[in-house]
């Protein structure tokens, strides 16, 4: 599994974002990938749309299969796989940011809300089994979280052009489209880490480093092994359709 996993820089005033230093562990022990896994590393800025081209430019060159999105969500008590992303930003008001509004639409025309096809549910009960800090969550808020996950889902998910088509490539637009379709786009958010406590309330949650970095792991783990397992089905259907058509 090729693997494009990304963190952010730190925001709002904080001094370190748990995201980035969750790369940080992995790059230091892991540069390159795990068994069965290759992955490239990316620290994103919190900045609207600057991260998204970031991405999107970084994706475009990789060849990737999954992209796991990792960013800070204060006030969480575990790392909380996103089901869903809304088409709507609105700003925190960090700086670099224009103050906090009602916000506006990511993309004009695109649904509301984006359900998104990584097998977050299945993830998060396989993990919350081996009593992991995981929860499944259907809120990626509607900052630059969100703004990731909503548009790279909307990107993978989105029909061949209408241009393609006109002029006689609807057959690779089609094929390129079905490539897209068995990617997965995903993304887990992380609570503050105890050394970000000094100035918060004294019953604001916090989760160690080496948890998250565990969770983080186990679910590239399992993501691995949840594709295998796909590809395997996939392999089994073409061949039993070959099988179907000699014997007709």
């Amino acid at each position: 599994m090729r693997l494009l996993l990304t963190g952010f820089e730190p925001f709002g005033g904080e001094a370190q974002n748990p995201s980035g230093r969750v790369l940080a562990v992995l790059r230091a022990g892991c540069p390159h990938g795990m068994d069965g896994v290759y992955w490239e590393l990316l620290l994103l800025p919190v900045r609207r749309e600057l991260a998204f081209t970031r991405l999107r430019e970084r994706w475009d060159q990789g060849s990737f299969d999954v992209w796991l999105g990792l960013g800070q969500a204060g006030g969480r008590t575990r790392v909380c796989a996103e089901r869903c992303a809304r088409n709507l930003f609105r700003s925190a008001g960090v700086a670099g940011e224009p103050p906090g509004d009602a916000g506006e639409l990511l993309i004009e025309g695109a649904p509301a809300l984006q359900v998104c096809r990584w097998p977050a549910a299945a993830l998060v009960a396989d993990l919350a089994r081996d009593a992991l800090p995981i929860a499944l969550s259907d809120s990626a808020g509607a900052f630059v979280c969100n703004e990731l996950l909503f548009r790279m889902e909307h990107r993978l998910c989105a029909q061949p052009d209408s241009v393609s088509a006109k002029h006689g490539f609807a057959a690779r637009s089609s094929a390129m489209h079905a490539e897209r379709l068995a990617m997965w786009a995903g993304f887990l958010h992380l609570p503050y880490l105890p050394e970000q406590l000094a100035d918060k309330p004294p019953e604001t949650p916090a989760l160690p480093l080496e948890a998250q970095v565990e969770v983080v792991q186990r679910s590239i783990e399992w993501l691995r092994a949840a594709r295998a397992a796909t590809s395997s089905q996939a392999g089994d259907c073409k061949r039993d359709g070959s099988d179907l058509a000699e014997r007709h």
